[in-house]
């Protein structure tokens, strides 16, 4: 029958002492996402569709560890670049206390949607404890035709959303909110649940 002492063996506490640092610095590897790296929403698949005028969408992400966000942007892909005016407001929500999208983190101002590829905007949004995220997205500007973007598709989660009464879809990629013109709502307003939604990005500084 083997037991485990109370206290190291002679000669082993250097040795277990070095496999612990070890082991931490791998678990650490496997559950933060290393600097410079991007990050988005999960999604089973992708396309790309011009968006609807004023329709704020937010995505969740899980972030592992406090850092900073340098970089946030969207891909306007070619064929989908919008008219004169068309901007792309992007931004980031924390969550409440029951995971749900909640205060403002950053609104992180517009991107030119007349233009195509990956169009991105400087930021210094600190991330201050591991936990769910919202990437936020809307298109602004009044133009035609309206801006497209790379957006995820799919179902990827258990979404709750109640309209009073009942619940009215579960199973959904994110919230939206309508009507946002201008600066982003603090907090958002959840008006419903989409499973296709702008891709948005971020990165680690």
């Amino acid at each position: 029958r083997l037991t485990i002492p109370a206290a190291p063996l002679p000669g082993m506490a250097g040795v277990i002492a070095e496999r612990t640092t070890a082991i931490n610095a791998a678990l650490a590897k496997l559950t933060s996402t290393p600097s410079g790296n991007y990050m988005a929403a999960p999604a089973t698949s992708l396309n790309a569709a011009p968006l609807t005028e004023a329709a704020l969408y937010v995505a969740p992400i899980y972030i592992s560890r406090p850092c900073v966000l340098d970089r946030i942007g969207v891909e306007v892909p070619g064929g989908y670049a919008g008219g004169a005016g068309a901007l792309v407001r992007l931004g980031i929500y924390s969550s409440d206390s029951s995971g749900l999208p909640s205060a403002l983190l950053l609104d992180a101002g517009t991107i030119d949607g007349t233009q195509t590829g990956l169009l991105e905007l400087t930021i210094s949004a600190t991330i201050p404890s591991p936990g769910i995220y919202w990437l936020a997205s809307v298109l602004q500007g009044g133009a035609t035709p309206a801006a497209g973007t790379r957006n995820n598709n799919g179902p990827i989660a258990a979404i709750p959303y109640t309209d009073g009464l009942t619940v009215t879809q579960t199973i959904a990629s994110g919230y939206t909110d309508t009507s946002v013109t201008g600066a982003l709502p603090n907090p958002i307003v959840i008006t419903g649940v989409v499973v296709t939604q702008p891709r948005v990005v971020v990165r680690i500084q």
